[in-house]
C-alpha cells in the first residue's frame, strides 16, 4: 500500500459538533465504519432556504494512504453517474484542508435490517409481500447500475459487490434506497481489484465472488438479492452460525445451497423458484442483471390477492419502528433548530445485522468431499474414544484386582482335574516352545482349552467338559453427554460469543451446548457494553436467563 510522502501535507484534524465544512454546518456525528465516518449536516441559503444532508469523509487515520483516497474518490464518481430513485443521491465531492468528502441525500428511515429485526422482536416476519416489494426495488436501483452506460454509450459496468440488508435502507415513507458504493466495480474505476483479491461481506457473497474471480458481474449481486430475500421469508441466516473460514469452505465448492421451501413449507412455489434462481452457484443460471429479479418478482407481486404499496411499507415502517422514529425524529428536530453545543447521538442502539435463528437447521452445504471426511473423522474419534475408555477400564482392574498366577494342574488319578487358574478374560493361544510361531486361537480352541502353560515344553490343559466358570470384564459404557438449551434475554440486546464462536444476538432461543459451566462474553458496541457471566448447563435441560445489562 503506497502512502503519500508530501512534506506540505498537514494531518488531517477531526472533525466535530458545530464544524464548518465548505457549505455545511456538522450537527450530529451519525456512523463511524472501518472506512469513513458519516456526519448530519444542515446546509443554508438566502431566503431562508435550508437542506438536511449527510456528509461522508475519509477516517483521518487511513488518509495517508494513497490507495483509500482513491477508493473513496472513485465511490464519489461511480454514484454521480447514477440517477434513479432507488439509489441514495450525491450532491457533491469536495475538499477541505486536505480531506476530501462526499455530501449526499440525507434519508430518515433505517436499514432493511433493522426492519426486519424490528419485526422480529414484534413476534413475526415481514408479510411476504413486503419482503418481495423491499428486495424488487433495491433489484431496481441495482439494475440501473448494472446497465447504465456512459454519455458515448459505453457500459460503465458497474457491480455493487457488497448488497447487504445493511446496504438497503428503509425511509419512514416507504421508499427503498440502495447504499455505499465503496467497493463497486466498474471500468471507470481508477482502482482496480486484482484477482485473488476479496471484498465484501461473506454472508451475502456469491460463490465467483468468494473464490475471488477477477470477472465477477451483475449476477453476483444478483446472489446477494437472493440470500437476503431467502433470509427475510424463511426468517433463518442461510449460513447459520458458520465461521468466516467455514463459509469461505462452503462457497469454494458447488455444492447446491438450500431451498427456501426447505425452511418454510408455506413458501409459495413460484417465489421458491425464483429465489432458487436468483442463488444458483453458476452465474449463468441466475437472473442477468437487478432487472430481470426485479421483473421476476413483480410478477409474483401481481399473483397476490394485493399488491403492497409504498404506503402500505410506511405504515409497517411506523407500525415497527414508531418508537424509535419518534426519537429520532426529536434529535433531528434539536440538531436543526439550535446551534450545536456538543455531540448528538442520532442512532439510538439497535442491533444492525439480520435476525434468525443462527442455528444452521436447514439441509448441509458441506461440499460432498468435506462432508465424507467429516463423517470418517466423527467415525474415527468415535473408535478412539471408545478405545480409550476401555483401556483405562482394563488397567483400572487391572491395577486394582489381584490376579491369581497360573500353576500346574494335577492330575489325579481317580477324580478328574481341577485346574487352579482362573480363566483370563481374552482366549489364551496354545502355544509350543519348540513348535512354529504361536497362533491366535480360535473360538474353537477356546472352548476346548481352559488354561495352556509352557513349562519346559510340557503343557497341561483340562477338558472341555470341565471348564470352570469364566470370569469376563465388560468395559464400562461409553457416557452419552447429552446437550442442553439456552435461552438468554439481554436488555439491551448484545452479541453472545463462546469462545471464539459466535452464537447471535440476543435474544437467544434454544441453542444447544454441551453440559457443564460456559463463560460468555456479551458484547454491544453501540451501548459500550462488554461482559463476561458464567452459565451452568445442564444435560436435557433448558436453561433460561434474562439479563439487564
Amino acid at each position: 500500500m503506497s502512502e503519500v510522502t508530501d512534506p506540505d501535507l498537514q494531518p488531517m484534524r477531526a472533525w466535530s459538533t458545530g464544524d464548518t465544512v465548505g457549505r455545511y454546518l456538522l450537527v450530529a456525528a451519525l456512523a463511524r465504519g472501518g472506512m469513513a465516518e458519516l456526519w448530519l449536516a444542515r446546509q443554508s441559503g438566502p431566503q431562508n432556504f435550508e437542506k438536511v444532508v449527510v456528509v461522508k469523509r475519509i477516517l483521518p487515520s487511513i488518509a495517508p494512504s494513497e490507495s483509500f483516497i482513491t477508493m473513496f474518490l472513485d465511490e464519489a464518481r461511480i454514484v454521480s453517474q447514477l440517477n434513479h430513485p432507488n439509489i441514495v443521491q450525491v450532491i457533491e465531492l469536495g475538499e477541505l484542508d486536505g480531506s476530501y468528502f462526499i455530501a449526499m441525500e440525507y434519508l430518515h428511515g433505517d436499514t432493511l435490517a433493522h426492519l426486519a429485526r424490528a419485526a422480529t422482536q414484534n413476534g413475526s416476519l415481514l408479510p411476504a409481500p413486503i419482503a418481495v416489494r423491499l428486495v424488487a426495488e433495491a433489484a431496481e436501483g441495482l439494475g440501473h447500475a448494472h446497465t447504465r452506460r456512459d454519455v458515448t454509450g459505453k457500459p460503465l459496468g458497474i457491480v455493487h459487490r457488497d448488497v447487504s440488508p445493511q446496504n438497503i435502507m428503509v425511509t419512514y415513507d416507504g421508499i427503498v434506497k440502495v447504499l455505499d458504493f465503496g467497493i463497486a466495480k466498474a471500468t471507470s474505476r481508477s482502482t482496480q481489484t486484482e484477482a485473488g483479491t476479496l471484498k465484501g461481506k461473506l454472508q451475502y457473497m456469491a460463490p465467483e465472488q468468494a473464490r475471488a474471480h477477477s470477472n465477477v458481474g451483475p449476477p453476483a449481486d444478483v446472489f446477494s438479492l437472493g440470500v437476503i430475500l431467502f433470509e427475510l421469508i424463511t426468517g433463518t441466516r442461510l449460513h447459520g452460525d458458520a465461521t468466516d473460514l467455514e463459509l469461505m469452505a462452503r462457497l469454494q465448492f458447488s455444492d447446491p445451497f438450500p431451498r427456501a421451501r426447505d425452511r418454510l413449507e408455506t413458501v409459495s412455489s413460484q417465489l421458491d423458484r425464483i429465489i432458487a434462481k436468483a442463488m444458483s452457484e453458476a452465474p449463468a443460471d441466475r437472473y442477468q442483471d437487478g432487472r430481470e429479479l426485479a421483473a421476476a418478482l413483480t410478477d409474483w407481486l401481481h399473483t397476490q390477492r394485493a399488491t403492497p404499496s409504498a404506503l402500505d411499507v410506511e405504515a409497517l415502517a411506523k407500525s415497527l419502528l414508531a418508537e424509535r422514529m419518534q426519537k429520532r425524529q426529536n434529535l433531528l428536530q434539536v440538531a436543526m433548530t439550535e446551534a450545536p453545543s456538543g455531540p448528538i447521538e442520532l442512532t439510538p442502539g439497535f442491533r444492525s445485522s439480520m435476525p434468525g435463528r443462527t442455528v444452521y437447521d436447514g439441509p448441509p452445504v458441506q461440499p460432498p468431499q468435506r462432508r465424507r471426511l467429516a463423517v470418517w473423522a466423527v467415525f474415527l474419534a468415535s473408535l478412539g474414544f471408545v478405545g480409550a475408555v476401555a483401556v483405562w477400564n482394563a488397567f483400572f482392574s487391572f491395577s486394582m484386582t489381584p490376579v491369581a498366577r497360573p500353576t500346574r494342574v494335577a492330575k489325579p488319578a481317580a477324580a478328574p482335574p481341577t485346574p487352579a487358574a482362573v480363566m483370563p478374560p481374552a482366549p489364551v493361544p496354545v502355544v509350543d516352545s519348540e513348535g512354529p510361531a504361536p497362533a491366535e486361537a480360535t473360538d474353537a480352541d477356546a472352548g476346548a482349552l481352559v488354561v495352556a502353560r509352557v513349562t519346559g515344553g510340557a503343557e497341561t490343559a483340562s477338558p472341555q467338559s470341565e471348564r470352570p466358570p469364566q470370569v469376563r470384564r465388560e468395559p464400562a459404557p461409553v457416557p452419552r453427554l447429552k446437550k442442553g438449551l439456552l435461552r438468554l434475554e439481554t436488555q439491551p440486546w448484545t452479541e453472545v460469543l463462546l469462545g471464539t464462536r459466535a452464537l447471535g444476538a440476543t435474544p437467544l432461543v434454544d441453542v444447544p451446548l454441551p453440559p457443564g459451566t460456559h463463560t460468555l462474553r456479551l458484547v454491544n458496541e453501540e451501548q459500550k457494553i462488554d461482559r463476561r457471566i458464567e452459565v451452568e448447563i445442564r444435560g436435557d435441560e433448558t436453561t433460561a436467563l434474562r439479563l439487564n445489562l
